[in-house]
């Protein structure tokens, strides 16, 4: 009976909200929950862009990975209007909208010599030891399966519960990782790190939101930045591997 109570408050709130944006400048709250690989390409400018655009909007990002966060659930929990994830549950209550694509990377030490501009093929991964997220993840299951598909071996050096820490050690020399590029263009603009994309291996990110409590003007705009946000990184060359869907 609480979360039923929670859930009809909530909703009652958007619609106070809904309201008095007809006539107004978003106003409110609005909580979206972000994957942590997209921290300085997607969420930092997007949150600057945001602030600028809606001051009277108080903005809450959740950050965190598949296993530790599961965002999905959250929007279903209604802990968040709005979520970006890679994965997404077959929930009737949610609607989920696939709007960006980039490849999944080969990332190894500066001293590999990987070049962005030429693409490595899923033999030359299974040849590597790989610093992997903990399962469940699903940039793993995509690796997973892909390397399954073929029968090629996996070769686990160990396990890392944040992109940070697979960076760092990839930096370090303790093996290579197999993340979005997004997940690496701080460590690559910093020569820290050296990267090509894997052939014929993806990775689909989706926006997320309740199709039970419909987005208020507030959480409307924020999805408007994100794209804005993304369609300028990809414009600029910062995110040139990236394609953003209609």
């Amino acid at each position: 009976m609480r979360d039923r109570a929670v859930g009809l408050l909530q909703h009652v709130d958007r619609v106070r909200q809904e309201v008095r944006d007809e006539f107004n400048e978003p106003s409110g709250e609005v909580t979206a929950a972000m994957p942590p690989s997209m921290l300085e390409l997607v969420t930092l400018p997007s949150v600057a862009r945001y602030r600028e655009r809606h001051p009277g909007v108080l903005l809450r990002v959740i950050e965190g990975i598949s296993g530790v966060l599961n965002a999905w659930s959250m929007v279903h929990l209604g802990k968040a209007d709005l979520a970006v994830v890679t994965n997404v549950e077959p929930l009737a209550t949610l609607e989920s909208t696939v709007f960006l694509c980039e490849p999944l990377c080969l990332i190894g030490p500066r001293s590999a010599g990987l070049d962005p501009a030429a693409s490595v093929a899923l033999e030359e991964v299974a040849t590597k030891s790989l610093i992997v997220p903990g399962r469940p993840n699903s940039l793993r299951l995509i690796l997973e399966t892909a390397m399954a598909e073929r029968k090629f071996p996996l070769d686990v050096a160990f396990e890392g519960n944040s992109p940070t820490l697979i960076m760092l050690a990839v930096e370090a020399g303790l093996g290579f990782a197999t993340l979005p590029f997004c997940s690496a263009y701080r460590f690559l603009c910093e020569g820290r790190v050296s990267l090509a994309p894997i052939r014929h291996l993806d990775v689909s990110w989706a926006l997320v939101q309740s199709r039970e409590r419909p987005l208020s003007a507030a959480g409307e705009q924020l999805k408007v930045t994100l794209r804005e946000t993304i369609a300028s990184q990809i414009a600029s060359g910062s995110w040139a591997m990236a394609k953003l869907l209609p």
